[in-house]
């Protein structure tokens, strides 16, 4: 889970070691939990206009709907018909109701492996920067040279 705001909470502990003790208080930064919804804004993609926008917003996790702003987000698109993958990150920002949106740009080369006319297809994820949980989109279609 990623945590997109922070709040503190005071601690104290105490500690002894043989005769000595102290105690202590410590203010930890914790994050507050986010979750983020992501949605496929291009569903289909041609060489001459070769990019890929996908639609995040970031929330609290729970009963709250509260939005959740300066989350790094990260999409990614695979094709399932060549080796390599390209990713595009935005932050979401409180103007926009807590969302961003990521552009993912695809090679050249992921429009020239069939005939004319034959269409392939790329498949789209994103999470939450600095994570490893991948969330599925789903896949868009790429129009072949």
């Amino acid at each position: 889970m990623y945590s997109g705001g922070k709040h503190t909470e005071s601690t104290s502990f105490q500690y002894t070691l043989g005769p000595y003790s102290d105690t202590r208080s410590v203010n930890p930064t914790q994050e507050a939990p986010t979750k983020i919804r992501g949605m496929l804004i291009t569903k289909e993609v041609w060489y001459d206009a070769a990019e890929v926008k996908v639609g995040l917003q970031a929330t609290g996790i729970g009963h709250t709907t509260a939005q959740v702003s300066n989350v790094n987000v990260e999409a990614e698109a695979t094709p399932s018909y060549i080796v390599g993958s390209t990713t595009a990150t935005c932050t979401t920002d409180s103007t926009s109701g807590s969302a961003c949106i990521a552009t993912l740009t695809l090679p050249d080369d992921w429009f020239e492996h069939g005939e004319v006319g034959t269409n392939k297809t790329v498949n789209i994820r994103y999470r939450i920067g600095g994570t490893s949980q991948y969330f599925s989109l789903g896949s868009i279609t790429v129009h072949q040279k």
